[in-house]
């Protein structure tokens, strides 16, 4: 019976550790942005091009070690006629506290694409776009997520008869108030860890 309460009391304790080294793990930086992306509503836009498989890389970054944002896509050309495809590039800020634009232009790019196959897109987002010009601190950059567009039109103008368009999402953390959690959490796992080994010893007795 002792060994048994002993042997829970370890696996017990493993598992608080186990908790632990998950809850402290960084951000993955270099993951692919979630993607989601919009449907037209009613008939099939008039473009032939299609995009897809959107990956923003970084897709997360610290406010104080900011770089530039690789954002790829593929447009594939479902038409019956070698086309060019205008890929644009929109930033949407989510529950910014300065005024933003709802959806600013950073970027387009021209690309040739032949009926019925794909080529694969990238465009930029500088370090520079990411900061926006505060009155007293002059250009700075605050935490918060960034919703970003790819398509053939601008978001929310289905009614223009572009393409399809694909969105993730970018979040911009504080690094300081994100190491300051991450102490608190791993103080309290550690505790917990200690009280259950030390209440599971007791109980072997």
């Amino acid at each position: 019976m002792r060994t048994r309460h002993f042997l829970l009391c370890i696996a017990t304790s493993v598992l608080g550790i186990c908790t632990l080294t998950a809850s402290s793990s960084p951000f993955d930086r270099d993951s692919p942005s979630s993607l989601t992306e919009s449907d037209h509503k009613g008939s099939a836009p008039a473009s032939p091009f299609v995009f897809s498989d959107l990956v923003i890389s970084p897709s997360m970054l610290q406010v104080d070690q900011l770089v530039n944002v690789n954002v790829s896509f593929k447009i594939t050309n479902t038409g019956n006629r070698d086309e060019d495809a205008i890929a644009e590039m929109y930033t949407s800020w989510m529950n910014a506290t300065a005024s933003r634009p709802i959806s600013k232009l950073d970027g387009f790019e021209r690309y040739s694409v032949k009926k019925g196959t794909s080529v694969s897109g990238s465009m930029t987002i500088s370090s520079k776009q990411l900061q926006f010009n505060d009155a007293v601190k002059g250009w700075t950059v605050e935490p918060g997520t960034i919703t970003i567009f790819v398509g053939g039109q601008q978001p929310n103008h289905h009614n223009l008869g572009g393409s399809n368009i694909i969105n993730g999402t970018l979040l911009l953390y504080d690094g300081h108030r994100n190491s300051a959690g991450t102490s608190d959490c791993l103080t309290f796992h550690l505790i917990f860890c200690i009280v259950t080994f030390y209440i599971c010893s007791y109980m072997a007795k």
